[in-house]
This record gives C-alpha cells, sequence and structure tokens, in this order.
C-alpha cells in the first residue's frame, strides 16, 4: 500500500504547529524545527526535565508503517531525547505497533487524538470537518459536499446565498448559526434564527464549544458531524445530508 500525505505542504507545516499547540495545551514548553534538516523531528518539546521529538503525519489514507517508526528512534538518539511520538491523522500497522512497543515510542492514531482533543475541548484545524450525517431519517435530503471547517475566523450557515454553508429552505433563517474558530478552539451560537440550531439533540441558548462527535442540527433541515479527517477539499466525496429526525421538536 502507498502512503499518501496531503499534496499542500503548507497544511502540513500548519498540523505541526497545531500540534505544538496541544502539546503546550497539556503543559509542555514547545517548537516547531524548520523545514529542512530537522533530522526527522517535526515538533521538539520539554516537560519537568525531559525532552520529547514528535514526527507528525497528515495523511489522507493509508497506514504509517515500521519504517517510520525505526527512523524515529534515531531521531530520538540525534536529539538526545527522553520519549519519542508520532502524531497521526491515519493509523498504523501491525508491525509498527509492534515495533514501537520494543523501542518505547508513543503512537498516536486518529482516534487517541481525537480523545485527547476531547479531553481538553480542542480541535485540529489541518483535520476538522461538518461530516452529513448518514444514518439519519430520510424525509429530505440536500445534495451537500463536507466542508472543511476554517483554520481561523468565522465560518455561517444559513438560507442567504452569502453563507459558507447554504442550505436552500424556508425553515432555514437567512442567517441562521455561526462557527468560530479561535486557535485551536471551536465554537457554535445560534444568530437568532426562528427554528433554532441544535448541538447533540439540545437547543442552543447559548454559545457552545464544538468538540469531535458533535452532532449540530438546524431543526429539520440539517444534521451534521464534527470530524477529524484529513483530506482535499477537491477531492472530498459529496455524500447527501440527510433532514435530522431528532432536531424537529
Amino acid at each position: 500500500m502507498q502512503y499518501v500525505e496531503l499534496l499542500d505542504r503548507a497544511e502540513c507545516y500548519a498540523f505541526e504547529d497545531e500540534i505544538r499547540g496541544l502539546m503546550e495545551v497539556f503543559g509542555y514548553t514547545a517548537e516547531t524545527t524548520k523545514p529542512s534538516g530537522d533530522f526527522g523531528a517535526d515538533v521538539v518539546g520539554w516537560h519537568s526535565g525531559k525532552r520529547v521529538v514528535v514526527q507528525c503525519k497528515l495523511y489522507t489514507r493509508g497506514k504509517i508503517g515500521n519504517k517510520i517508526v525505526g527512523e524515529l528512534e534515531g531521531t530520538r538518539r540525534y536529539y538526545d531525547a527522553t520519549h519519542a511520538v508520532i502524531v497521526t491523522t491515519s493509523s498504523f500497522t501491525k508491525a509498527a505497533r509492534e515495533m514501537a512497543g520494543k523501542l518505547g515510542i508513543y503512537l498516536i492514531d486518529r482516534e487517541a487524538l481525537i480523545q485527547l482533543c476531547r479531553q481538553k475541548g480542542i480541535t485540529i484545524p489541518s483535520a476538522t470537518w461538518l461530516t452529513p450525517l448518514e444514518d439519519g431519517a430520510t424525509s429530505g435530503v440536500w445534495d451537500i459536499a463536507a466542508h472543511k471547517l476554517p483554520h481561523a475566523g468565522e465560518f455561517t450557515i444559513g438560507r442567504a446565498a452569502a453563507n459558507d454553508l447554504v442550505i436552500p429552505d424556508a425553515r432555514i433563517s437567512r442567517h441562521h448559526a455561526i462557527i468560530v474558530r479561535r486557535g485551536l478552539r471551536l465554537t457554535i451560537a445560534d444568530r437568532g434564527s426562528g427554528n433554532g440550531t441544535f448541538l447533540n439533540g439540545h437547543r442552543l441558548a447559548e454559545g457552545c464549544v464544538l468538540n469531535y462527535g458533535d452532532r449540530v442540527a438546524i431543526r429539520a433541515g440539517l444534521a451534521v458531524d464534527v470530524s477529524l479527517s484529513a483530506r482535499r477539499a477537491d477531492t472530498a466525496r459529496r455524500p447527501a445530508i440527510f433532514f435530522s429526525a431528532f432536531s424537529a421538536a
């Protein structure tokens, strides 16, 4: 199997900086390395007198094999680091996990990364999407693509054409809801809509933090999940967004 990273290197560099930010949230002092001549380390961190080297893999598909794990052991020795970590939006092969276990290298795959983010109420901008709900009621369907949420600023939802996510339904207000990104934190708020905005089945009365696995619904007009996924926006599949039965109250 061929392992493919995102073609946009800027996204990969941004992902490295986001992992640096994640480490700082967990109490580390951390910095990204220069793009070349880093000897395999993307982020270097310090905590309680110990040094950790981190390699970041923003993968669109495929698994990380033992070759990369073995190379990181050399990186750890070069930096005289106590710990070495690989963080990815994908997963690891069985061989990679076995080698990491023997070398004492920590592996953080997509699911583990999601759990770390949920602990601190943060998300990774380079890999955070609104993905259509595929198991909802089929009382109506819009052919709307998955949407990548921005690295910074606002993402608006509503009926008006100026919104980032346009839902052409009379039951949706022109300017219905807004998602705001500030650093690693995402929040969502209703914009005074008539039918309301729902988060995990509860109607929003004020702004709330968004995290992976959260479900956003706009009455019987929209249901999407917040997900962590590395993919190119121009190749994202276009599944339908189903009307959400639970949010019709």
